[in-house]
C-alpha cells in the first residue's frame, strides 16, 4: 500500500486482479476492507460469521444493501462454556431445531426479498450488494442459482478464521459452508489474523491456495504501530471487573494528552469501559456484584431467546440485549461484550478504554492470544481515541487440575477417531432402506453432545441423502483449543512468549530501554523518584517513547503535560506536581463554561470571528493552545455555511447542538 493511504477504498486495490479461489491476509484490522466490499463496482456477496456485523453494516448502509436476514440465525452457542452444555440440552435443541414449515416459510419471505432487491437495483443501475451469514449463505445459493445470476458475483467470506474456531460451537454449520463453497468461481477468504499455517494445512480446501497479504508497513511504518498492552495475571476474572467498575463509578478516571501536529496538547479523560468477558454468566454475576443499573451498561452477546431470558431472569426485566452504538450515538459508561463482538463490531467511542479478561482454565472460553486478541483491538476506530491502540489484558493462567499432556490429548484425540470411524462403518454395513434412519440419530447425538465422544457429522443438505462423514473442523478446533489452554497459558513465561511471537509487545528494546524499566518498575517504589528518574534518563527520544508507553500512565501525563523542567521545579514532590497537573484539568473545565457561554445553538459564525473569540478565551484562562475555529467542533455539533459580512461572503460555521 503506498504511503498516505489509510483504507482499501483509497487505493487502486480490485478483487478482479486475483487468481480464484484464494486466502488474503489484509494483516491489520480496521483497514476498512469490509467498506471496500459493500462500496466498490463489483457485485458482491459479503459473508460473515456473526449476525452483529452484518447488522451493524446494514444500519451504516440503508437502502444500499440487501442484508439476507435470516430468523433462524442465532450465533447459537457463542458465548457458552460448551463443557456445561449437556445440562441445557434440551432449551439447545429447542433453539437450534426449527420445523421444516418455519423454514419454508422463512425462504419464500428471504426469495421474494431478493427478488425484489435484485429488481430495484437493475431499476436504479445499481450495484448488488448482498450481507449473508456463513449459516445462511447455502439460501443465497440456492436462489441465485435458480435465478442463473450466482456467477456474476463475488464471493467474499469475512473473518475466515471462524471457520475453524466456530466449529466448537456451532455444530456442523462450518463444514456445510465450506461444502458449499467448492466449486465456486469468485471465491476470496479474508482476515486480518488468519488461522495459522499449521491448521491450514489440515483442511483439503484450503490446500494449495494462493496466498496473498497486504504490505502496510514498508511504505509507511507508522501505519502498523504495535498494540501498547498491558499484561496482568488474575487470581479472579469477576474480581478484576468490580476494581475496573469501581474506579469508574467513584470516577477515578484515567486521563490523557493528545498533542496534535503543531505541538498543542489537549488532555481527554477516559469515562467509557469496554469489557470482553466470554461468558454471558460471567457477565451476569459482574453487573450484579457491581450493582450496576441497565442505564450504565450494555450487554452485547448472541441475540438468542436463551441468553434474553437468562439475562431478565438474573438480573431483572429492565435490562436486554443491547446494540452496538453507531457513529455519533451514545454509549453507556461500561460495555460487556463476548466472542460474538469480537469479529467487525464497530466502535465509535473518542474516550473509551478496553479492557480484556480471560480464564485459562475453561477452555472453551479463553482469549486467543493469535487469533483474538488483535481482532479486540481493532474495535475501536476512532483515532481521536488516545486508548484506540491500547488495551489491560487480565488473564487466569492454568491449574494444575486442569492441565492435560500432548500425551494425554493424542491418546483421547485418536481413540474419538476410532469411534467415529466405527460410525461410518456402522453405516456402510447398513441397508440402504434404514441408512437415512441412522443418519437421523447422528444428527440428534450431534446436536445434544456437540462432538464430546466423537467426529461423526451429516452432511444434512445434500439433495434429499443425508451423508455421515468425520467433521475434521471439528478436530482442527479441538487441537487448537488444547494448544491455546495447554500451550499458550501454561504459565506466565508461555503468555509472554505467545504475545511477542504474535507481535502483540516489543520483543526486542535496547539493553538501556531494558534496564531502564527493569529499574523503574521492580527497585524504585517512591513516587517522587520514580519522577525523577523518569525526568533525568538519558536516553535518545525512540527510547524515551517505548518507556512512556510501558510505564504507569500517570508518569506519562505527568512527563508530556508539565515536562521534566517543572516537574523538577516542584521538587518531584507528588502533591505539588498532581496540583498543578489538576489546574490544567480545571482549566479545561473553565474553558468550557466559557464556551458555552460565549458561542449560542443556532448562530452562526465567521472563521475568523469564532477564531478571534477562542483566542481570547485561551487566553483568559492560560490555555497554552493555538485557537482554531474548528476546535468547536470538540463541544458542539456544527457545519460549514456562507455568511454574509458587509456585503461579503466569507467562510463560517453553524452551531447545530451542544455535545
Amino acid at each position: 500500500m503506498p504511503k498516505g493511504i489509510r483504507y482499501i477504498s483509497e487505493s487502486d486495490y480490485t478483487l478482479e486482479d486475483f487468481q480464484f479461489p484464494h486466502i488474503l491476509d489484509k494483516k491489520i484490522p480496521g483497514c476498512g476492507y469490509t467498506e471496500y466490499c459493500i462500496t466498490s463496482n463489483l457485485p458482491t456477496i459479503l459473508c460473515s460469521p456473526r449476525r452483529i456485523l452484518l447488522e451493524n453494516k446494514e444500519a451504516q448502509h440503508r437502502d444500499e444493501v440487501l442484508y439476507f436476514k435470516n430468523e433462524l440465525d442465532k450465533d447459537l452457542g457463542m458465548d457458552k462454556d460448551i463443557t456445561k452444555q449437556l445440562k441445557d440440552a434440551n432449551i439447545i435443541l429447542n433453539e437450534e431445531v426449527r420445523t421444516k414449515t418455519v423454514l419454508e416459510n422463512n425462504m419464500q419471505h428471504l426469495r421474494t426479498k431478493l427478488d425484489n432487491y435484485i429488481n430495484f437495483c437493475l431499476v436504479k443501475n445499481k450495484v448488488p450488494k448482498i450481507l449473508v451469514t456463513y449459516d445462511s449463505f447455502r439460501l443465497v445459493k440456492e436462489i441465485l442459482i435458480e435465478k442463473k445470476l450466482l456467477d456474476r458475483f463475488y464471493i467474499v467470506i469475512d473473518e475466515m478464521q471462524s471457520v475453524f474456531c466456530d466449529s466448537r460451537f456451532k455444530s456442523s454449520t462450518e463444514m456445510e459452508f465450506i461444502n458449499q463453497l467448492q466449486g465456486l468461481n469468485k471465491v476470496c477468504f479474508v482476515s486480518a489474523t488468519p488461522m495459522i499455517d499449521k491448521y491450514l494445512k489440515m483442511v483439503d480446501e484450503f490446500k494449495g491456495l494462493p496466498y496473498f497479504e497486504i504490505d502496510w508497513s514498508s511504505e509507511d511504518p507508522l501505519r502498523t504501530i504495535k498494540p501498547d498492552l498491558k499484561v496482568r495475571v488474575t487470581q479472579s476474572i469477576t474480581g478484576s471487573a468490580i476494581k475496573i467498575i469501581e474506579d469508574y463509578k467513584k470516577q477515578v478516571f484515567e486521563s490523557s494528552i493528545i498533542i496534535d501536529e503543531l505541538g498543542n496538547r489537549d488532555l481527554i479523560v477516559s469515562t467509557e469501559a469496554v469489557i470482553y468477558v466470554n461468558s454471558v454468566n460471567n457477565i451476569i454475576s459482574i453487573i450484579k456484584k457491581a450493582e450496576l443499573q441497565p442505564d450504565e451498561c450494555n450487554i452485547l452477546c448472541a441475540d438468542t431467546e436463551y441468553n434474553a431470558r437468562r439475562i431478565k431472569n438474573k438480573l431483572g426485566r429492565k435490562f436486554e440485549i443491547g446494540k452496538v452504538p453507531l457513529k455519533g450515538e451514545l454509549h453507556k459508561m461500561f460495555t460487556f461484550c463476548t466472542r460474538t463482538v469480537y469479529l467487525g463490531a464497530d466502535f465509535y467511542s473518542t474516550c473509551a478504554r478496553t479492557f480484556i479478561l480471560s480464564d485459562a482454565n475453561i477452555d472453551t472460553l479463553a482469549v486467543d492470544i493469535s487469533l483474538d486478541l488483535p481482532q479486540i483491538l481493532g474495535r475501536q476506530r476512532l483515532l481521536e481515541n488516545p486508548w484506540k491502540n491500547r488495551a489491560e489484558f487480565y488473564y487466569k493462567t492454568l491449574g494444575k487440575a486442569n492441565e492435560l499432556t500432548e500425551e494425554e490429548f493424542n491418546k483421547l484425540i485418536k481413540f474419538k477417531i476410532k469411534k467415529t470411524n466405527d460410525l461410518l462403518i456402522s453405516y456402510e454395513n447398513t441397508p440402504e432402506d434404514s441408512r437415512f434412519t441412522l443418519a437421523e440419530k447422528y444428527i440428534k447425538d450431534i446436536r445434544s453432545s456437540n462432538y464430546k465422544d466423537d467426529y461423526i457429522a451429516v452432511n444434512e443438505h445434500s439433495g434429499s441423502t443425508l451423508v455421515p462423514c468425520l467433521n475434521n473442523l471439528v478436530l482442527i478446533a479441538e487441537q487448537r483449543a488444547f494448544d491455546i489452554q495447554q500451550i499458550d497459558y501454561k504459565d506466565r513465561f508461555t503468555v509472554f512468549n505467545t504475545m511477542v511471537s504474535n507481535g502483540l509487545i516489543e520483543s526486542t528494546v535496547s539493553d538501556n530501554v531494558s534496564k531502564f524499566l527493569n529499574y523503574f518498575n521492580n527497585v524504585l517504589e517512591d513516587f517522587s523518584i520514580k519522577l525523577k528518574a523518569l525526568c533525568e534518563v538519558d536516553l535518545s527520544d525512540k527510547e524515551l517513547c517505548v518507556i512512556l508507553d510501558q510505564i504507569p500512565l500517570t508518569y506519562k501525563n505527568y512527563y508530556l503535560v508539565l515536562g521534566p523542567d517543572r516537574c523538577k521545579a516542584r521538587g518531584y514532590n507528588k502533591t505539588r506536581v498532581e496540583l498543578e497537573y489538576q489546574d490544567l484539568i480545571r482549566d479545561k473545565v473553565d474553558i468550557e463554561e466559557l464556551i458555552y457561554n460565549i458561542f449560542k445553538i443556532g448562530n452562526k459564525y465567521s472563521n475568523s470571528d469564532a477564531k478571534s473569540k477562542l483566542k481570547d478565551i485561551y487566553s483568559q484562562t492560560n490555555y497554552n493552545k493555538m485557537a482554531k475555529a474548528t476546535d468547536l467542533e470538540n463541544y458542539f455539533n456544527i457545519r460549514s455555511c456562507r455568511i454574509n459580512i458587509n456585503g461579503k461572503w466569507d467562510h463560517g460555521i453553524e452551531i447545530i447542538s451542544k455535545k
